[in-house]
């Protein structure tokens, strides 16, 4: 026993020596995370600041700590109610979160969710600067700190410093070297593991990457094989000339096509790619299914080409310390593709190296070349953003360009050797001064204290270089100069290129009182499947955060239609992938299930109306109310809803109208009138002829004291709402002084939604106030009602009555009684999704009698008179058939493995002799060629002998067959 544990113990050191500079490069990538951390005060080791920003403070964040609960929770993992009233969970999941770090999540707890991303984060950070080192180290043999350098200037990168907060990008960053080392290993080994394997693993991580991954794949394919081969290359040996017998000649012809090398690696390069897919088919046909529904595949093909950006400003953006670009708007729009200013260097030395044959560089600036044109044209952008812009974050494939340069920069490296000292000093000097050109000539992204940054360190690996190629100074000590400039350079000039200024009070603070005020619904509901929303949110995604079935949502798989709906239902909404609840009206309230209204927001809205809501607990900022005038999930509705179209400017008459279609009742809201005698503007001139539609076109005279007053009588008593919005983002907010002398306020820009102003009396006047920014000529559009109390009040009653009183509600399925009075519509706030099934009394319901409200928004049936069971059954399209896929796929690929491993596959062709006549015994071709050793290396005397046993044990630790 002690003799096995002995030697499992030696054979672990010795993995982890054969691969000591890919750890190296790891504890680097760590320490300067850690400088990071610390300069930000990042929680809990630092100070209270999170991680979280823009995207991941909204989407990943919350979205987390959803996954966290289902998790914990035993929660189904195929539909969540927990957002935008409903939708497939596996679409986010696949997304946003699928990823082999979530352990670390489950370590940490929902309310340091912020501290689990941080440590996601940092943990992939350090994995990529282990698998580009790694790929260098399998790729040249080389085991030097110089694969550590590179591991940490690929990690730090510029794409990783502009996108390290889409953690669910990083999975494809890390294992994308991996991906690439594999498709080495087809090509000169023939091995497919690695490269199966890691790309099925992109594919589930994030198969939006994992698509983009694929594109390039097949791009280094090409660039690989035939920089090392040609067409005619063979595997073995060669086929001499062919006796002119038809048997043999077609023998002959067979052979020579089993021992091409380009044929052998097409195949398998081909047959790895779609088992990989096939694999993968378990995540990508649903996620395929639901893209149908989404925003994220609506693009369409672009009408006129065009270009994004100056070249010099391109490469201007391979210096250092440069502003990241986020954003897919503005001057600065370039991609990220700075990885270290030894990589500037070293580029130019690739091409001029005779070393390196000609059709390798010509390959080699090929491949930068399509990549250049993948970021400068609108068409290529487009093809590799998966056929369509993104709304914002450009350039999402830019780490596979960076790839290029430092895997050129590392084998000009390797023949540093070669080079002259006066090359060296003139390749430091051509850099320097395309540095001083920058500066005179002015670059959209680069500062004044970037381009010192950038002297000081081509200074210091001018001297690097110069030390490497000297043999009087010991190799391995000059490679850790290099990694130490390396990190030096990355922890100066990029530190302060990250954001984070969170603090974790503002996402996490209130979460205990909500808690609470939550178990006070539950005990007074007497379950917790009831719909609820808070008046104010934190994030656009608080009801994943706080785990409660709401309306709110912000995600790239939200269904499009409905955010088309709730936008012009008045959501605070962008109109593609996001709506937000504001306190709405009793008949939107209504028709979306919403059972209890927690509001958060009193010091700048209007008091809840006691006649339409109820209050039930309040605890510190949270008021919860129970909303008086709720219905179920489902209920019957005229045939007059399926004509229901949102297609309006003025939300009020877009929720009349759904309201008029269901009840056939048209008068839910009395409109207020506009006392033009009392408007006024300052510094501007406004055209009151188009009062009676809401619409106010405007001049701009003295934008210093530029302001809109409008002052709006009441007609019919009732709870008041307003809604503003203007044509231009140069309103920051809006106020409106009520008759009691209250002040309510609301954020606007570019998207508004609809006010509360709570109980107003027939007769009383309001004056909105909104103040303007700039001198920009628009419009604006002000709409003002009241609800008609009686007439709310008989629809609603109308539609309670033929309701489904719900017995059974889990996530995938809900089932409950109705009693119909007459045929009709039974109407749903459940969101359009194919997956879901309907049964009517045990009966399947036909896709024909399956309808949408709202052009696709919301699931409707019909339904005819009399008592009813409807059960309502969810199974994302596609799961069935893709996880039949992909087990399918497990047992041929295990057969074919099985079969292979006796040698059924293993062709031998025969090798003739230039006499033409056969040999009695053929040789096998897939001994292959050996590569090259690099001529750097750190081996000593006792290494130099283990170089290829380290070599085969890496070997066996990934791609063991």
């Amino acid at each position: 026993m002690k003799t096995v544990e002995k030697k499992n113990k030696s054979s672990l050191l010795r993995k982890a020596f054969s691969v000591r500079y890919c750890l190296l490069a790891s504890f680097c990538t760590a320490l300067i995370m850690t400088v990071v951390y610390y300069c930000f005060k990042l929680t809990p080791f630092f100070g209270d600041i999170t991680i979280l920003r823009m995207d991941m403070y909204h989407q990943y964040g919350p979205l987390y700590a959803e996954l966290y609960e289902r998790i914990t929770n035993l929660d189904s993992f195929l539909y969540s109610w927990k957002s935008g009233g409903g939708s497939g969970f596996l679409g986010n999941f696949y997304n946003y979160l699928s990823s082999p770090t979530l352990i670390i999540m489950l370590l940490f707890g929902h309310e340091n969710m912020p501290e689990a991303i941080a440590a996601m984060i940092y943990v992939k950070a350090l994995i990529a600067s282990f698998t580009f080192a790694y790929f260098l180290t399998k790729k040249f043999n080389n085991h030097t700190p110089l694969t550590s350098a590179f591991g940490v200037l690929y990690a730090c990168s510029g794409y990783f410093i502009a996108y390290y907060w889409n953690v669910m990008w990083l999975d494809a960053f890390y294992l994308f070297p991996l991906v690439m080392l594999g498709i080495e290993k087809i090509i000169n080994h023939g091995k497919l593991k690695l490269y199966l394997v890691s790309l099925a693993l992109t594919l589930v991580t994030n198969y939006y990457m994992g698509y983009m991954v694929c594109i390039f794949s097949v791009l280094y394919f090409i660039y690989s094989y035939f920089s090392q081969y040609g067409f005619t290359s063979t595997l073995k040996g060669s086929l001499g000339r062919c006796p002119r017998e038809p048997k043999i000649m077609v023998k002959h012809t067979i052979d020579i096509i089993r021992n091409s090398r380009l044929v052998d690696s097409g195949v398998k390069f081909g047959f790895a790619s779609l088992s990989a897919g096939l694999v993968s088919a378990f995540a990508l046909v649903p996620i395929y299914f639901a893209l149908g529904n989404c925003s994220a595949t609506s693009g369409t093909w672009p009408e006129e080409f065009r270009t994004y950006f100056s070249i010099f400003d391109f490469l201007a953006n391979h210096l250092a310390f440069l502003v990241p670009t986020i954003r897919s708007s503005g001057e600065d729009v370039l991609p990220n593709v700075y990885c270290g200013m030894l990589t500037v260097m070293l580029v130019p030395l690739f091409i001029f190296s005779t070393r390196i044959n000609l059709k390798e560089k010509v390959l080699s600036v090929g491949i930068l070349g399509v990549m250049f044109l993948s970021f400068y044209t609108n068409y290529l952008n487009f093809i590799w953003h998966g056929f369509h812009f993104p709304n914002d974050l450009p350039y999402r494939f830019s780490y596979m360009y960076s790839f290029l340069l430092l895997l050129f920069a590392f084998k000009a490296l390797l023949n540093i050797k070669e080079y002259t000292s006066r090359q060296i000093i003139g390749v430091g000097v051509a850099t320097l001064f395309f540095v001083i050109m920058v500066q005179e000539i002015g670059s959209k992204n680069v500062s004044e204290t970037g381009i010192w940054i950038c002297v000081a360190f081509v200074g210091i690996y001018c001297l690097a270089l110069a030390i490497l190629k000297n043999d009087r100074y010991p190799a391995i000590a000059a490679a850790v100069l290099v990694l130490c400039t390396s990190c030096a350079e990355y922890t100066v000039a990029n530190t302060s290129n990250y954001s984070m200024d969170q603090p974790k009070e503002n996402f996490t603070g209130d979460y205990a009182d909500f808690q609470s005020i939550k178990s006070e619904i539950d005990e007074y509901e007497g379950n917790d499947y009831y719909r609820m929303e808070l008046t104010q949110l934190r994030a656009r995604m608080d009801p994943c955060w706080y785990y409660y079935n709401g309306i709110s949502t912000f995600s790239s798989m939200a269904y499009e239609k409905t955010s088309n709906m709730q936008s012009r239902l008045g959501m605070f909404s962008n109109y593609i992938n996001s709506y937000t609840y504001n306190r709405q009206t009793p008949v939107y309230n209504a028709f979306f299930a919403l059972d209890y209204i927690v509001d958060n927001n009193m010091n700048t809205t209007a008091d809840m109306n006691p006649e339409l809501y109820k209050e039930i607990a309040s605890l510190n900022k949270y008021t919860a109310y129970e909303n008086l005038y709720q219905l179920p999930i489902a209920f019957r509705t005229n045939e007059e809803i399926l004509q229901w179209s949102y297609e309006n400017s003025n939300p009020f008459e877009v929720q009349s109208g759904l309201f008029g279609s269901a009840t056939g009742i048209h008068t839910v809201y009395n409109d207020m009138v506009l006392d033009t005698a009392l408007s006024g503007a300052n510094g501007m001139t406004v055209d009151y002829t188009y009062a009676a539609d809401g619409y106010y076109p405007f001049s701009v005279q003295d934008p210093s004291i530029a302001a809109l007053t409008f002052e709006l009588k009441i007609q019919e008593s009732g709870n008041a709402y307003i809604y503003f919005r203007t044509s231009h983002s140069n309103v920051s907010s809006i106020t409106v002084v009520l008759p009691s002398g209250r002040i309510v306020s609301q954020y606007v820009d570019t998207k508004p939604h609809i006010l509360d102003l709570g109980y107003l009396e027939a007769g009383d006047s309001i004056r909105v106030y909104a103040p303007y920014t700039n001198a920009v000529d628009g419009y604006v559009t002000l709409y003002g009602v009241t609800l008609d109390n009686e007439s709310f009040i008989e629809g609603y009653n109308k539609l309670k009555a033929d309701s489904l009183n719900v017995t059974k509600f889990e996530e995938t399925e809900i089932e409950g009684t109705i009693n119909v009075s007459e045929d009709g519509i039974l109407y749903t706030s459940i969101n359009y999704d194919t997956g879901w099934t309907v049964y009517i009394d045990g009966e399947k319901v036909s896709k024909k009698n399956i309808h949408s409200v709202g052009d696709g928004a919301l699931l409707a049936v019909d339904i005819t008179k009399g008592k009813h069971t409807v059960t309502f059954k969810y199974v994302p399209e596609g799961l069935t058939t893709g996880i039949i896929i992909t087990v399918v796929s497990l047992i041929m690929l295990a057969l074919l493995w099985a079969i292979n491993r006796t040698g059924f596959f293993k062709f031998c062709p025969v090798v003739y002799p230039k006499d033409g006549s056969t040999e009695d015994e053929a040789e096998d071709i897939y001994e292959y060629e050996e590569l090259e050793l690099p001529e750097i290396t750190d081996d000593t005397s006792t290494e130099a002998t283990e170089s290829a046993d380290d070599s085969e044990v890496a070997d066996t630790e990934v791609d063991e067959e």
